[in-house]
């Protein structure tokens, strides 16, 4: 599906918009000056980068509204950053959802996958964790983290 691109850069302006307001009341521009370039590059990735920072330095509700502007309903990187965003504020629901949306967009998508086992362990569900890992060392018998992660849950 073709992105809308009147309404793909009305989003970005809005995004902007709410990027340049959290970095106002937060009396933090700096780190923001980044973010707002990083807004306006054409590559998701780029974009997608900014959810990361956003995300990493609290500011939730900025980073779901470039999460937003970037999403691709294929983009499995972009609905794994859904996932990201909403575990950082709490919300494992929504962010179980995020992951297991992008893990059905894109069933290689190791971080998704990976993210997801480690929720799973987090809220107690671990015979669901572990399959988890198991699929990832079944696609990739290299993944040290995902075969030590494994470890801690046969424990």
């Amino acid at each position: 599906m073709t992105p809308n691109v009147f309404s793909g850069l009305r989003a970005v302006g809005l995004a902007v918009a709410i990027v340049v307001a959290a970095a106002t009341t937060s009396g933090a521009q700096s780190p923001f000056q980044d973010v707002i370039r990083n807004l306006r590059h054409p590559s998701v990735e780029t974009r997608l980068d900014a959810v990361e920072r956003l995300a990493a330095a609290g500011h939730t509700p900025a980073a779901e509204a470039v999460a937003a502007l970037a999403l691709d309903p294929d983009f499995s990187a972009a609905l794994a950053d859904q996932g990201l965003v909403a575990r950082r504020r709490g919300d494992h629901g929504a962010a179980e959802a995020g992951y297991r949306r992008a893990i059905a967009a894109d069933p290689a998508n190791a971080d998704a996958r990976y993210n997801l086992a480690m929720l799973l362990a987090e809220t107690g569900r671990r015979a669901e964790a572990r399959r988890e890992l198991e699929r990832l060392l079944a696609a990739d018998p290299t993944d040290d983290e995902a075969r030590r992660e494994l470890g801690t849950l046969l424990r």
